[in-house]
């Protein structure tokens, strides 16, 4: 947790359903000063299946003039919420963290079978298959929110087209697993 304002903060805890932590009390903090808090996630066979984990922690907190604030924790790779607007105090952005998994072994083999052009895009995207059977396919957002949920189908051109421009994970997944890719759509 960091105090990025100008006034120090007070009754600080931190919220982390994830893991396990609620309420956890902070000392006092200063501008420009850093507490950590380590906590630990085991992940399941689902996280593992869906090759992603998405978390987001919250900070409550009292500045001097006594108004009390909750802000989420920040990815900082995203510059903006989801919808572009903010509504957390000092504009910082209140997505969560999401984690990419990647295994070795078979897993890199069934990547390694699925192409996904282009990776950058503004309408369409095509997946190439080398003998995979796709059963579906899963868009996901920065935020971790799915988008859109397609079955198995004869074409291989998907419209992303609906999607505002951003991060987002495919989840491919085929008779032997689930791929991810990223994707940018512009």
């Amino acid at each position: 947790i960091t105090n990025t304002g100008n006034v120090t903060l007070t009754n600080i805890s931190l919220d982390d359903p994830l893991t396990g932590i609620t309420g956890q009390p902070v000392n006092d903090l200063t501008p420009g000063n850093s507490v950590i808090i380590t906590t630990s996630y085991t992940l399941t066979q689902n996280n593992i299946n869906n090759g992603v984990v998405s978390n987001q922690a919250t900070v409550t907190y009292t500045e001097p003039y006594g108004n009390s604030y909750t802000n989420d924790s920040d990815d900082p790779d995203e510059m903006m919420d989801i919808n572009g607007y903010d509504t957390e105090p000092y504009d910082d952005p209140d997505d969560p963290t999401i984690t990419f998994l990647q295994t070795t072994g078979i897993d890199n083999y069934l990547a390694n079978k699925i192409k996904v052009y282009p990776t950058i895009a503004n309408d369409y995207i095509i997946v190439v298959c080398d003998n995979e059977k796709i059963e579906k396919i899963t868009f996901i957002n920065s935020t971790g929110k799915v988008m859109s949920e397609i079955p198995y189908r004869s074409s291989n051109i998907y419209s992303i087209s609906d999607f505002i421009s951003g991060n987002y994970l495919m989840l491919i997944k085929t008779e032997k697993g689930t791929v991810v890719k990223k994707i940018i759509k512009k």
